[in-house]
């Protein structure tokens, strides 16, 4: 029961790491909607698994961006990650040709 006397429900993620659900949970609202409207509490969301640490980096640059990430995408395709297995995800539409470059410049193919 929360403060309010009403029952609290259990949410299990079974698709994030509890190491990156984590860092989304200080980014998000305590409250989600989805494009139909409805509404869903994330508190007393856990997850099943666990995995490596998230790396946040603050670059000087949106070129030192691409390099980054550019490298760090060479480095999980070295390491036997296959292509089809990676997912680059943005904000926006406005990010998208940077997102392009990072995987060009670690020479892996792409879709949108």
């Amino acid at each position: 029961m929360d403060i309010r006397g009403r029952a609290r429900t259990l949410h299990i993620n079974y698709r994030t790491s509890h190491q990156i659900r984590s860092q989304a949970d200080r980014l998000l609202a305590p409250e989600v909607a989805d494009v139909d409207g409805n509404v869903e509490e994330r508190r007393g969301t856990v997850s099943v698994f666990n995995g490596p640490p998230p790396i946040v980096q603050t670059l000087d640059s949106q070129a030192k961006e691409i390099e980054a990430v550019g490298a760090w995408l060479a480095e999980r395709s070295k390491e036997g990650v296959m292509p089809h297995e990676i997912g680059v995800f943005v904000r926006s539409e406005a990010e998208l040709e940077r997102a392009r470059a990072a995987v060009a410049l670690a020479g892996l193919p792409s879709k949108v």
